[in-house]
């Protein structure tokens, strides 16, 4: 099948969720384990997986009325990692965390993946993986994630890695954060929610969107 999505004018964009990195915040969790590890030093978010075996999630809620055009993205650095496992967002599930979707970047830097996913991977209903000739990990990598009309849009470091039908990611709630894999160290400075109005163009290309 192949998938001919419209391009679009981006008219209007509105920051609905942008909580800023700061000691006496109270939108993302703290956290002191032995298992884990999340605070907030220097305007970044620090998330640490101390497992073997068990993956993490830090999250918040995208406002109810986000509508069906929004983005959300982030920049996330690594710091260290003993395994090559993977970082990034994770969203569209509720407080029961049964069904999920993410997208994430490899420890190593040679693979972005795209999945829709029963929670511990039991099930996997959907998965795109991108081979990267050489992703920089050790610099802050940008994460970007737009719902346009009936299509997801996945971006790293603002170039389009995969486009997939709406229907292969399936939206069981508002849950949208952080997804780190065992044995990694990350910080973030960054992740914000924008709800977007767009025109619809006709246009051939939708480099106009992307930054």
């Amino acid at each position: 099948m192949t998938i001919t999505p419209q391009t679009f004018q981006l008219t209007q964009q509105k920051v609905v969720f942008d909580k800023i990195f700061v000691p006496d915040q109270t939108a993302w969790e703290i956290v002191d384990k032995d298992s884990e590890r999340a605070f907030i030093r220097n305007n970044h978010y620090y998330m640490e997986n101390l497992t073997d075996s068990r993956w993490n999630i830090y999250h918040n809620n995208i406002p109810a009325d986000i509508g069906e055009n929004w983005m959300i993205e982030t920049s996330m650095e690594l710091l260290s990692h003993d395994q090559h496992g993977h970082f990034g967002i994770v969203w569209g599930f509720d407080e029961n965390r049964e069904y999920l979707n993410r997208f994430t970047v490899s420890a190593d830097g040679e693979r972005g993946v795209v999945m829709h996913f029963q929670k511990d991977h039991q099930r996997v209903f959907h998965r795109y993986q991108k081979i990267f000739p050489d992703l920089p990990v050790s610099c802050p990598i940008h994460l970007a994630i737009l719902k346009l009309d009936n299509y997801y849009y996945f971006l790293v470091n603002r170039q389009l890695m995969y486009i997939c039908e709406e229907s292969h990611l399936a939206n069981h709630g508002n849950g949208f954060g952080y997804y780190i894999e065992p044995g990694l160290f990350v910080r973030s400075s960054y992740m914000t929610v924008n709800k977007l109005t767009l025109e619809d163009t006709r246009r051939e290309r939708f480099d106009s969107l992307f930054f």
